[in-house]
């Protein structure tokens, strides 16, 4: 309705072409979104067959594995951590195997099985956050207790300048808040 009466203001009258067209944009921009769906994208990209674990073509014999980590970040981790754990467990039981931090927006949070979503930013600030690094430094612990036997799973997507601070020695928290602020 609110579209309609710009047009009329504008002097134009809500044609049926006008509608068609506007359904045309809704349906093109709802295939977009759906077409990046990052749970759906992650579970297309992961199979599982006697024992050897395929993430987009590259294969992992899984016989010998002792635990699969999961670590990441991003907007689209929340969805993408999801497909993984879809994925993995709609072919076999990984409990217990599987055991995973990603750091997301506040907003992205939900439960999963195996992989933590922690909320290191809140949904509407696109700045490093101390919860940020609070995750990082979990990430960091759980990447380096890490063994040869096991299997370790990066998941990444944008905005990880704000969801996955680790500032190095002699660097705070501030500097980076700082430096991301211009």
């Amino acid at each position: 309705a609110a579209a309609s009466d710009v047009y009329k203001r504008q002097g134009y009258a809500m044609t049926d072409s006008w509608e068609k067209l506007r359904e045309d944009a809704r349906e093109i921009w709802n295939a977009g979104v759906a077409a990046v769906d990052s749970k759906r994208l992650v579970e297309q990209a992961v199979t599982l067959a006697d024992q050897t674990l395929v993430i987009a073509g590259q294969q992992f014999t899984l016989a010998d594995t002792e635990r699969i980590v999961v670590i990441g970040d991003g907007k689209a981790g929340a969805g993408m951590a999801a497909g993984l754990e879809n994925a993995l467990y709609a072919q076999g039981d990984f409990s217990g195997l599987v055991e995973g931090w990603v750091n997301v927006p506040a907003d992205c949070t939900q439960s999963l099985r195996s992989i933590h979503l922690h909320p290191a930013r809140p949904a509407s600030l696109n700045e490093p956050t101390e919860d940020g690094v609070a995750g990082s430094q979990q990430i960091l612990r759980l990447a380096g207790s890490m063994k040869p036997s096991e299997l370790c799973i990066c998941l990444l997507s944008g905005g990880g300048s704000a969801l996955m601070p680790a500032p190095l020695a002699g660097l705070s928290l501030s500097d980076k808040q700082l430096v991301t602020q211009f």
